[in-house]
């Protein structure tokens, strides 16, 4: 990446292209990714009325028939993932949605990721029973004080989420939807930050074209046969760090932003992320050939610098949660 965006946005939307291959692309074995076929996309809606009450969707299913869940569904092929929750909230609650934020990111590997909008109704009518179909048998507003048999916990802090996101208790970061930028392969761009105090450093890669030096954000592929997020960071680190091993610390803070765009028919089912990792050490640990840390204040490109500092002290980043961290 050039340090020298004009914007924050350009920060990291410079990024944004066709990853034809990834700085860590470790093992053997991958495979065009098929969605619904070789790679699972969930998508789930989170609205939330005047009264504080959220949209509820009673399930159909065999599996849990008559439990009542947020609505949401797997995406379809040539898909985007913002027409995949609109699709789902209207066929399983009836209701026209408006996405405003993804409001969490949840992973169980990189072939199933779940993304959560939260957004709100600008039309349609609430489903009744007697709609009822293979999507739904209906949908109501719930209180969240009565009594309702849940399909699964998991829900419970989306809705937390959401209401914080609803009410200004959390971090706002408004109408940061995916982008459409096609990818082949499900990545992460990984910005690895060091801090101290109100300072930090950042881990970049480091590229020297016709003899002038560019960084960029170094690239991490999730594995068919190691899927977990958390390996594709560890796996950088070990990679890009003199004294890394593995009882070095990090944690994801958080996603900035989701590269997809659902052209299935052109291969491009892939996605990418753009996190951003701490590692919880008292200074930057030396790096291999390639790579740099750079400070804040020799950052040349302050879009970069105001990005990372907002994002990383406003904690206005998506939450990024991994169901299986360690494999």
């Amino acid at each position: 990446m050039n340090l020298s965006a004009p914007s924050a946005a350009d920060a990291v939307a410079a990024n944004r292209s066709l990853v034809e291959k990834c700085d860590i692309e470790h093992g053997s074995g991958y495979e065009r990714l098929v969605v619904k076929h070789n790679v699972c996309y969930i998508v789930a809606g989170v609205v939330i009325n005047d009264d504080n009450e959220v949209l509820m969707i009673q399930e159909a299913k065999p599996s849990c028939y008559g439990k009542w869940y947020l609505p949401a569904g797997r995406m379809e092929q040539n898909e985007t993932i913002v027409n995949g929750v609109k699709r789902e909230v209207l066929e399983e609650a009836g209701i026209e949605f408006e996405p405003i934020t993804v409001l969490c990111v949840e992973e169980c590997g990189g072939y199933w990721v779940r993304i959560t909008i939260v957004g709100k109704m600008v039309g349609g009518e609430l489903k009744s029973n007697r709609n009822a179909d293979k999507e739904s048998l209906q949908a109501m507003w719930w209180n969240r004080t009565d009594d309702i048999p849940i399909r699964c916990k998991d829900i419970f802090p989306l809705i937390e989420l959401g209401l914080g996101w609803k009410s200004r208790t959390m971090a706002r970061h408004d109408h940061l939807l995916p982008t459409l930028q096609g990818q082949n392969r499900i990545f992460l761009r990984i910005l690895t930050v060091q801090l101290k105090d109100q300072d930090f450093s950042v881990l970049l890669r480091a590229d020297t074209v016709e003899g002038s030096d560019s960084h960029r954000i170094p690239t991490s592929r999730i594995h068919p046969h190691d899927r977990s997020f958390y390996k594709a960071v560890e796996c950088l680190l070990d990679e890009a760090l003199v004294e890394y091993d593995a009882a070095t610390q990090f944690k994801i803070l958080g996603v900035l932003s989701i590269e997809h765009s659902g052209e299935s028919e052109s291969d491009r089912d892939g996605m990418g992320l753009t996190t951003v990792v701490e590692l919880i050490t008292k200074d930057p640990p030396r790096c291999q050939d390639g790579y740099r840390w750079l400070k804040k204040d020799n950052m040349s490109d302050h879009s970069l610098e105001y990005l990372l500092s907002n994002s990383i002290f406003n904690k206005s980043m998506i939450p990024l949660r991994s169901l299986r961290e360690k494999f």
